[in-house]
């Protein structure tokens, strides 16, 4: 064997050896490209779900300061009321005097507020109230007035303040049929 034919077997060999080598670089290319690809799809699904947990959190967080936000509320109107509370408590009960004792059926009730410039003779009271609070049933806030001033005359210093409707007939005859049953 000559130099030459030598020379060409190594030629072939070289040839056939930067194949195999191209091959597996290839190879190996395409793997690193395959990771490369996982990688960064592992990369962008972290990076979702960071995004996520950041947008959580800060609904969380917002959640958190309405939820403080509302505790402060409900805690300042739960002081008020007891504030408003304990004044109720510490004022005198309110009396409502019954105009009548008959009890129509069907009528609605009224009151008003009746101011004595002398203080209210039937002793109903401690004789030192000025003002009483009169309820009863009758027809309509005129028929209540009418009633009102044949007891308390102007005449004899008696001021019928401002009629109100205290319960409708339906209010009424629903209780009573409660009350029955």
């Amino acid at each position: 064997m000559e130099a030459s034919d030598l020379i060409a077997i190594f030629g072939v060999v070289l040839i056939v050896a930067a194949a195999v080598f191209a091959i597996l670089a290839n190879v190996a290319l395409n793997e690193g490209k395959r990771a490369f690809a996982k990688v960064s799809r592992d990369l962008l699904e972290q990076r979702t779900e960071l995004e996520e947990r950041k947008k959580i959190r800060e609904r969380n967080e917002a959640l958190k300061k309405g939820a403080d936000d509302t505790v402060k509320e409900l805690e300042l109107s739960l002081e008020t009321a007891q504030a408003e509370l304990k004044e109720m408590e510490a004022r005198p009960p309110t009396r409502i005097f019954a105009l009548s004792r008959r009890s129509e059926g069907g009528l609605p009730i009224y009151m008003a507020p009746v101011t004595a410039g002398a203080g209210f003779p039937d002793g109903g009271g401690d004789g030192t109230a000025q003002e009483r609070i009169y309820a009863g049933p009758a027809p309509d806030e005129a028929g209540f007035r009418k009633e009102l001033e044949q007891r308390f005359p102007a005449d004899q210093g008696f001021v019928i303040g401002a009629i109100t409707l205290f319960a409708p007939p339906d209010t009424i005859a629903n209780s009573v049929s409660r009350q029955v049953a």
